[in-house]
């Protein structure tokens, strides 16, 4: 499946978009706007400790965990040849199994 490349948007752009679409809300992240999933708010669940985005633009899967003091890390894994750490299940899933349905034709930043 070949994928098509996204706009990026500036932070003004996005602004734009979300008050003229007031009845849909949107999220920022890295210049990429997508349709809200709520994360930001279930990121305040005490119970949630790590949670995973996984890019379908680029070989990208980034992971945050919660540490004890609250604040999130990010950890990043970029490119097919690496492996996604999943520190709090204590296991890892090479990326090109997750990626291995995915046809990155137009040579995006990651995808080997």
């Amino acid at each position: 499946m070949a994928l098509k490349t996204k706009p990026v948007y500036s932070f003004d752009d996005y602004l734009s978009v979300e008050r003229e679409q007031s009845e849909i809300k949107h999220e920022y992240v890295n210049g990429e706007v997508f349709a809200m999933t709520g994360a930001p708010f279930n990121r305040q669940l005490p119970s949630l400790r790590e949670y995973v985005l996984v890019s379908q633009d680029q070989a990208l899967v980034e992971i945050f965990t919660r540490r004890p003091d609250g604040r999130w890390l990010l950890g990043e894994t970029e490119g097919l040849d690496g492996d996604v750490v999943f520190e709090l299940m204590g296991c890892q899933v090479a990326m090109r199994e997750i990626y291995d349905k995915v046809d990155f034709e137009q040579g995006e930043p990651g995808s080997g």
